[in-house]
């Protein structure tokens, strides 16, 4: 009995190591896996240790990661998620840790990452244009990592414009990011398998709430620097109140801007606090003491948003920089803007209109 006993004992370890042998097959654990739906972007920020899929809202200075998430479907029916992430937040919640994978499969796995854009930073509409022609695209950035997570930066397309003549990178605005997840079999590297996209262009028009977006703005002049990366658009002189709405809605989705609904957004913060415009001498020895980043500058039917002091230290003068709206945001000195003798008007929002 003993010896029988032994003979089916290790009949039993054999036949064990055979379905252990045939279960590591990759064909067979590919065949066994999870099957990948969609794909998505995780957004992390800081070193929180968690990425959101949506969009987030962040300080200038902040660094945040985006992170390839592919989810599939188990054998039983639950969605589990393949990424690098430590943690995942969908829909406001967080995901079980049992659910969070990472990708250990036969299969390669390539990411390619684009960012969704404007067009163009400035558009003038004609009379009796409307925004049905409103479209974004798609830009692929090879210089990025093709890996599961990458550095967020926020630089538009046409950042030239917005820049002007400092040679320096914006340390604000709104992105938008897609990534492409692309499967390759072992044996054919060149030819994807399956290809999972994000959302894209199209999609952003439809659900703008949900999109990756990455808004990086100033604290003390959050509205005037989440439309920097978006494109404006102004209205003709004799448009109908159809295209109004059109670009009232748009802007308060944060998909485009114009000065009108910008300098709206800016009064409708400063009046909750009773603040009131104030005439100054931009010749007289102005200083930085009583302004501030965020603070409201015009003359005429022409404003600026105070940016920083980048001439004489500490006064206001012509180096100084400001934002500026004219054709597309960008950042200016105010001597470009502002030259001569007279008075210009100053309203204070340093610190109030923080959106």
């Amino acid at each position: 009995m003993k010896r029988a006993h032994r003979v089916f004992l290790i009949v039993g370890l054999v036949l064990v190591g055979l379905l252990v042998a045939l279960f590591l097959q990759p064909t067979v654990k590919e065949a066994l896996a999870p099957t990948p739906t969609a794909a998505w972007i995780g957004i992390e920020v800081g070193d929180s240790g968690e990425a959101v899929i949506g969009p987030v809202d962040i300080d200038s200075g902040t660094p945040f990661r985006l992170h390839a998430v592919l989810e599939a479907r188990s054998r039983s029916g639950e969605s589990v998620f393949y990424t690098e992430a430590a943690a995942l937040r969908v829909d406001g919640r967080r995901v079980e840790s049992e659910r969070v994978l990472r990708w250990d499969l036969p299969s390669q796995v390539r990411n390619l990452w684009f960012t969704v854009e404007g067009v163009s930073p400035f558009v003038q509409l004609d009379e009796g244009q409307s925004l049905d022609s409103l479209r974004f695209q798609e830009l692929f950035h090879p210089e990025w990592s093709t890996g599961w997570q990458v550095d967020g930066v926020i630089d538009p397309r046409f950042d030239d414009a917005i820049i002007a003549e400092l040679d320096e990178p914006v340390p604000f605005g709104t992105q938008r990011y897609q990534v492409w997840i692309e499967i390759f079999d072992s044996d054919m590297p060149l030819l994807p398998r399956e290809r999972f996209k994000s959302q894209g262009a199209e999609e952003l028009l439809v659900r703008p709430s949900e999109f990756p977006t990455v808004r990086v703005t100033l604290p003390s002049a959050r509205l005037a620097t989440a439309v920097f990366g978006l494109t404006q658009i102004e209205p003709a002189d004799e448009a109908g109140s159809r295209v109004l709405e059109q670009l009232a809605q748009r802007s308060q989705e944060g998909l485009v801007f114009s000065r009108l609904y910008l300098l709206r957004e800016l009064l409708g913060n400063s009046t909750a606090d009773g603040e009131e415009w104030q005439r100054l001498d931009l010749q007289a020895d102005l200083t930085w003491e009583g302004l501030g980043a965020g603070d409201l500058i015009q003359v005429g039917a022409r404003w600026v948003v105070l940016y920083r002091d980048a001439g004489e230290p500490g006064r206001l003068d012509a180096l100084d920089l400001c934002f500026d709206f004219e054709q597309g945001a960008a950042i200016r000195r105010l001597g470009d803007i502002f030259s001569g003798e007279g008075e210009v008007e100053w309203l204070a929002l340093s610190g109030v209109a923080n959106g």
